[in-house]
């Protein structure tokens, strides 16, 4: 309901896409780390203002994400990265397969 009366310019609605496209941008830089950037969820992987906004800022940024295509798998890789040796873009490739 937001996204879609944020498409049709609602000011309320906007400032709210607006406010969550900027703390997912923040939890990333929160991050502090290297590696691949994957857009995962509902708000983030589908075709909505939030993920128009996250990849608008993104883009600015020289950074490239990817959308998850399994969510579970993406889980996983988040959680053997403390565990492996290997860094988070060769691990994303063993686990995941192709392109980090």
């Amino acid at each position: 309901m937001v996204c879609a009366a944020s498409r049709d310019a609602d000011p309320h609605a906007t400032a709210i896409v607006r406010e969550a496209v900027a703390c997912l941008v923040r939890t990333l830089g929160d991050l502090g780390e290297p590696g691949p950037v994957v857009l995962a969820g509902g708000l983030p992987a589908a075709g909505t203002p939030v993920r128009d906004g996250v990849l608008r800022v993104l883009s600015e940024r020289g950074r490239k994400p990817r959308t998850s295509l399994d969510p579970a798998a993406g889980a996983a890789w988040l959680a053997g990265r403390p565990l492996s040796p290997l860094d988070p873009a060769d691990l994303h490739r063993a686990m995941l397969g192709g392109v980090a």
